[in-house]
């Protein structure tokens, strides 16, 4: 009898640690070919990588959300660095602004604060229709238990004739 070698799937965790070694060789070659927008990137979504460190929840949902909001308000400062050359003055200019730093910076609070509270809203919410849900059947059940009531009343008086 012979015996046929069975594939055995991969576990999760080597899956996940090759995407994060094939982002991380992304990220290098990002940072070689184009240094000032890597240091431009480090700088506006600092908060995102501080949460990526931070965040020991499996997916790290609490980073995602900073990381999405923080490169969704970075685009027009890359943009505008882009447009510039990418060179260290046109760095200079999009970190010198303030507006720049402080639009992104609150961009990645937003996004924190709506990781933390999406949570909390839709519990509120699921909580609230299982409110309405159960005072609609306790209505219903009172109703049904009043015609049963009037049935069992029409039956002992057709009964008792």
């Amino acid at each position: 009898m012979s015996e046929q070698a069975q594939p055995q799937a991969k576990p999760a965790a080597v899956r996940g640690n090759a995407l994060l070694w094939v982002q991380g060789l992304a990220c290098g070659a990002v940072a070689v070919a184009l240094p000032a927008l890597a240091a431009l990137l480090a700088v506006l979504l600092a908060p995102a990588m501080i949460a990526l460190l931070l965040d020991r929840q499996p997916g790290k949902p609490i980073a995602r959300c900073l990381v999405m909001a923080g490169l969704a308000a970075a685009m027009p400062a890359l943009r505008r660095a882009w447009e510039a050359g990418l060179g260290t003055q046109s760095l200079q200019d999009v970190l010198s602004d303030p507006m720049t730093l402080g639009t992104v910076w609150s961009a990645a609070a937003a996004g924190w604060l709506a990781a933390e509270l999406a949570p909390l809203a839709v519990r509120a919410a699921l909580e609230g229709w299982a409110r309405v849900r159960i005072a609609r059947l306790r209505a219903e059940a009172a109703r049904l238990g009043e015609a049963w009531e009037d049935i069992e009343d029409q039956s002992e008086t057709a009964g008792g004739r």
